[in-house]
């Protein structure tokens, strides 16, 4: 089958084709979502379950091992590990790589219901969730000013409520600041005096501050809704209500208790070069265009600077858009580098005409490939983008081959264009088919490369795959119709040696051909002598292998799974043993605050403390009050004046050793997530144990070359207070275990169950 022959005698409809192609790609390469890295889906699911005032044995045997008894019995499922800590238990399920993430998600979910009715009726929720790197954070907003948390933290929410609305936004939150709260501090003596205990007052105040429809009634012709609105708007009325009715007597709340409006205690900290700041935290949804998403969000700054409190600052940091508008342009950049550099070989290769007809191949092969990638939902990203590049001088060979032989049928046969665009695509059809996807067949394997790396590196062969069609497309379909219409030998033959616009392109063309064919001499004579000594010919290659794998063997600075990149963030943790206060934690973080000031090269430092951010993909959940996190941005690269790698090296020199707690760096990872380079798990029973062979391995192996920022996961675990309950007496006072332990659970944790 000719396909070149249909295509030439219906230019008409080509032509047609190449027009709606320009459009349509164009369009498409508008409206393809940019992002930094391919969206992939991993395959874990996290179950977090709240618990508050219950230690971290009690959480392991009340809600994570339930949770696992379930779980285990799904199928497809790699590995389940689980976290228990106080208050707090998270069981992480890995799936098999090829699983629907839907699907197990829906399982977990059952065997979770499941799993509930086996654990305590006040435990809070399951939460069930999924990882998406496409929905996390893009975009931080630091609020600034001298008139207090609140006023930061009102104008914070109304902004967040504004943000929100931005198309593709899928969500805002609000971090820092200082949130209302309505105390009653209860007084013991007084409730013991009037008989009353704490439930009784949670259950006066929950009963009463709500609103419960009344369902609907019909008076005359008219039906009406019955409403009961009974919450509770100004806290002075907390006061008036009946607690308790003794012997007729109405015990009110202000009899044993002080209703006080006050704020939040803080368990967080957030600071932008140490100063005190609400930041609110944007995140788009999948397959959104952060690109835009960003510029919106700015706008929307910008326009409401006028209905800002006088001295409120706003500042963006973590700007993913910046990150990846910089990473698409350079890629952009080496693609037009690329495509002139090609057209030049080609060119001094085959003549300006040719060459440019040829080189015509690669925006429309891109074109085509723009419309494919954008049916088939894939983002544009820096995998993509590297694709293109590496695709670049592959999709121009199945056009030179065609046109090629087309101007040669023209020269050496004395074929008309018209014959020689029928007849020479079809001479090469077959080879140009079989070299296509002999290069596809190298790259297809790709497609099944195994875990979460094959889900982050299979657009690469998806993006060749699609280019290389179109390339086949482009040559076999469109080439031909084109080189129909201009390339004519016998008129450019004689237009040649007269004086013409294109005329210095001639010459330079001939001098390289002139050029190209003494080379061709010497080549010629390299290749007469090795085939006269085959032995030395073949032993000496043998010899070259041997060479390169010596040097290689001597040189080599290792292997690593990813380029090992200057980052543009660094991490600091502060990790404090479990227990340990946020204030004490707030502390050691400003003495990590005070040493980053002499840095030149760091453009800003978040500090969030009771978080921890850019660890990886562990989840959240639960209080970390010992933790804290400082988030370091770096300068451009072209205004540093060093190596950020350096920089993270003088950090780490300057902060170790200046609190009593674990603190260490860490470097922006770039690639698909991975775990540390080494990683050494030790199992067993007891975590008394565990503890400390964890302790013997590091002593033992910190001494190793080039090891860094070495750490255990083994926690000690918090201090604890234990009530030993004298089952007899409190039998004698008609109490008993579960009593005294709500009870007690109720008066410590009262304004975190409500």
């Amino acid at each position: 089958m000719n396909v070149a022959k249909f295509a030439v005698k219906n230019r008409v409809t080509v032509y047609i084709l190449l027009v709606i192609i320009i459009f349509a790609g164009a369009f498409s390469y508008m409206s393809l979502p940019k992002e930094a890295a391919p969206s992939i889906t991993i395959p874990y699911v996290f179950i977090s379950t709240a618990y508050f005032g219950v230690s971290p044995q009690d959480i392991e045997s009340l809600v994570s091992q339930k949770i696992e008894t379930e779980v285990k019995s799904i199928k497809d499922i790699k590995k389940i590990t689980s976290v228990s800590r106080e208050s707090f238990s998270q069981v992480i399920v890995e799936f098999n790589p090829n699983v629907k993430i839907e699907d197990a998600l829906q399982k977990v979910r059952d065997k979770v219901s499941t799993a509930k009715t086996k654990m305590p009726a006040d435990i809070e929720e399951p939460v069930i969730s999924e990882i998406n790197f496409s929905e996390s954070p893009m975009l931080y907003v630091n609020l600034t000013g001298e008139f207090g948390l609140e006023k930061l933290k009102d104008v914070g929410d109304k902004l967040a409520d504004k943000i929100e609305a931005i198309p593709g936004v899928l969500e805002v939150t609000v971090s820092g600041g200082l949130e209302r709260e309505v105390k009653i501090n209860a007084d013991a003596n007084r409730m013991k005096y009037y008989g009353v205990s704490f439930n009784d007052i949670v259950n006066s105040v929950k009963s009463e501050n709500q609103s419960i429809p009344g369902g609907s009634v019909d008076v005359g012709k008219l039906n009406y809704l019955v409403r009961v609105p009974g919450e509770i708007s100004d806290p002075e009325l907390l006061n008036n209500l009946i607690v308790k009715t003794p012997m007729g007597q109405p015990v009110y709340v202000r009899d044993v208790a002080r209703v006080e409006y006050g704020f939040k205690q803080r368990t967080s900290y957030a600071r932008e070069n140490g100063v005190e700041a609400v930041t609110l935290v944007v995140k788009k949804r999948s397959g959104e265009n952060i690109i835009r998403i960003a510029d919106e969000v700015k706008e929307l700054l910008k326009s409401e600077e006028q209905n800002f409190p006088a001295g409120l600052k706003y500042s963006f940091t973590g700007d993913q858009s910046k990150f990846i508008r910089n990473t698409v342009h350079e890629l952009e950049n080496g693609i037009i580098t690329g495509v002139l550099l090609v057209t030049l070989i080609l060119f001094l290769a085959m003549g300006f005409k040719n060459a440019f007809l040829v080189s015509l191949s690669i925006p429309i092969s891109f074109l085509i490939a723009f419309s494919v990638l954008s049916m088939m939902g894939i983002t544009l990203n820096m995998v993509v983008l590297f694709s293109l590049i590496l695709v670049l001088g592959i999709i121009v060979d199945d056009a030179i081959v065609v046109t090629e032989n087309i101007y040669r049928l023209q020269e050496k046969e004395g074929l008309n264009p018209l014959q020689a665009s029928l007849e020479g695509p079809r001479e090469v059809q077959i080879p140009v088919l079989i070299a296509t996807l002999t290069i596809i067949s190298s790259f297809f394997p790709l497609l099944f490369f195994p875990g979460i790396v094959g889900e982050f590196m299979k657009y690469l062969p998806i993006t060749l795959i699609v280019c290389l069609f179109a390339s086949l497309f482009t040559a076999l379909v469109i080439s031909p119709v084109l080189a129909s219409q201009f390339i004519n030998y016998r008129r450019d033959h004689e237009k040649s040696g007269k004086l013409s616009k294109f005329n210095l392109f001639h010459r330079i063309h001939v001098s390289f051909n002139e050029f190209f064919e003494k080379v061709i001499v010497h080549y010629e004579k390299v290749l007469r002598f090795t085939i006269r000594h085959k032995a030395l010919t073949l032993s000496g290659t043998f010899m070259i292998l041997i060479i390169v794998f010596v040097l290689f063997g001597s040189f080599s600075k290792g292997v690593e799974f990813f380029p090992n990149v200057e980052p543009q963030q660094a991490f600091i943790y502060i990790v404090y043993p479990e227990g340990t206060g946020v204030d004490k934690t707030n502390l050691a973080a400003m003495l990590v605050e005070e040493k980053l000031k002499q840095f030149k090269d760091i453009e800003y430092y978040v500090t969030n403390v009771g978080s921890e951010i850019g660890g990886g993909f562990t989840g959240g959940g639960g209080s970390k009050m010992n933790v804290a996190t400082i988030t370091i941005n770096f300068l451009d690269k072209e205004k540093r004046s060093q190596s950020s790698f350096k920089t993270i090296d003088e950090i780490r020199d300057v902060i170790e050793g200046i609190t009593t707690a674990d603190v260490r760096i860490s470097k922006q990872q770039a690639g698909p997530p991975t775990g540390p380079p080494v990683n050494i798990e030790i199992s067993g029973n007891d975590f008394t144990v565990l503890g400390e062979l964890a302790d013997r391995i590091k002593r033992e192996i910190q001494t190793i070359p080039g090891i860094a920022d070495l750490k255990d996961d083994y926690d000690a675990g918090r201090p604890e207070i234990k009530i030993d309950i004298d089952r007899e007496r409190a039998s004698l006072y008609k109490l008993n275990t579960t009593s005294i332990a709500s009870t007690v659970r109720t008066a410590i944790n009262l304004s975190l169950i409500h």
